[in-house]
């Protein structure tokens, strides 16, 4: 496997592997939360004025959970809490 790095062998893993799944019991209270104002389309200031926390906090907190999802953006994470599995 001359010239195949180390990052390439796991980004083609990751790949094979498809959308990690995590399901909904396993997303934090908080997690919840912000992934529903997210669904409901306010953005990091209003969902930080509605928790009472910085928007900073809130950017965070949807980082974490895109990454949690395995989701691309703040679009794509809502697809895939609707998938059955996630959340209602």
């Amino acid at each position: 496997m001359e010239g195949v790095t180390k990052g390439a062998i796991v980004q083609r893993r990751v790949r094979m592997r498809g959308p990690r799944r995590v399901k909904a019991n396993r997303l934090t209270p908080v997690e919840r939360e912000t992934l529903r104002l997210v669904a409901e389309g306010f953005s990091n200031a209003a969902i930080a004025a509605r928790r009472g926390v910085s928007a900073e906090t809130v950017k965070t907190s949807v980082c974490a959970l895109l990454r949690r999802l395995n989701a691309r953006n703040r679009a794509h994470a809502v697809h895939v809490a609707w998938q059955p599995g996630h959340l209602p």
